[in-house]
């Protein structure tokens, strides 16, 4: 997923995300969903690298999200995440539940590999880094923390495109309910955004895989001998190297981590 106005960091990590894949993958389909216009900068750059980009300007539900946003729960969500400061950076993430509707699964495959921009692929993801047993019958997610409580980060997930199909309008009528607009798109102790949404209406119709090479973190302690994809979830590749330059007098302890 990318956005015309994406601010200039944000863009550098989608072009890192594809350049790490051309260079360290076997992928030859790379697609990117895309809210803004064909002239856009990011958009071009895109197109030029051999992107696949599918343009969505309008989804259905764009205007509860802002909907949401109005509403006393929607302001106070901020303190669960920024996203929650502007109609257009929530709708921004929300743009993933429209993935099976924009993705042939005749021309892009029934099974495929979802990655946020924020992330540097390091090798080929490999069927078995999601876990043994049958395709997902409608995602598999990697945790959102090595402790418990074990909950998904949708940053990484891979995607039957089928299932997801047959149950997107039920998934989407839910979604974006009266009643889950009252509460501004958070979804209680499933979390926030459309992270949250999955989780609580795909309840128990899902894996998490609790280490997950595909969706590896680089403030995580634990070694890994070999992360396929690593997400810069929270901290982003400009903050890491603010403060292990000495930017930052006492980085977070997330960031800290880092050289041991």
């Amino acid at each position: 997923l990318a956005t015309a106005d994406s601010s200039e960091a944000w863009a550098a990590m989608a072009k890192r995300a594809v350049a790490s894949a051309r260079a360290r993958t076997s992928l030859e389909h790379i697609v990117c969903v895309f809210r803004g216009g064909r002239d856009a900068a990011l958009a071009r750059w895109l197109e030029g690298a051999g992107v696949e980009v599918l343009y969505h300007d309008a989804p259905a539900w764009a205007g509860r999200v802002s909907e949401a946003l109005s509403t006393k729960a929607g302001r106070d969500n901020v303190r669960f995440s920024p996203l929650y400061e502007s109609a257009s950076a929530l709708a921004a993430t929300f743009l993933r539940v429209d993935i099976p509707l924009l993705l042939d699964p005749r021309k892009h495959g029934e099974i495929v590999l979802y990655a946020d921009t924020d992330v540097a692929f390091l090798r080929d993801v490999r069927r078995e880094d999601f876990g043994a047993g049958a395709d997902p019958a409608y995602f598999t997610m990697g945790a959102e923390f090595m402790e418990p409580p074990i909950y998904g980060n949708a940053g990484v997930m891979l995607l039957n495109l089928i299932g997801l199909r047959r149950t997107y309008a039920a998934f989407a009528d839910w979604t974006f309910s009266d009643a889950n607009v009252r509460r501004g798109l958070h979804f209680g102790k499933f979390g926030p955004g459309d992270q949250g949404a999955y989780a609580e209406f795909y309840e128990g119709a899902f894996a998490v895989v609790r280490s997950p090479s595909f969706n590896w973190r680089p403030y995580w302690r634990a070694r890994w001998a070999d992360p396929a994809i690593l997400h810069f979830h929270g901290p982003k590749p400009d903050d890491y190297r603010e403060a292990l330059g000495g930017g930052a007098a006492k980085p977070p302890l997330a960031w800290r981590a880092i050289p041991k």
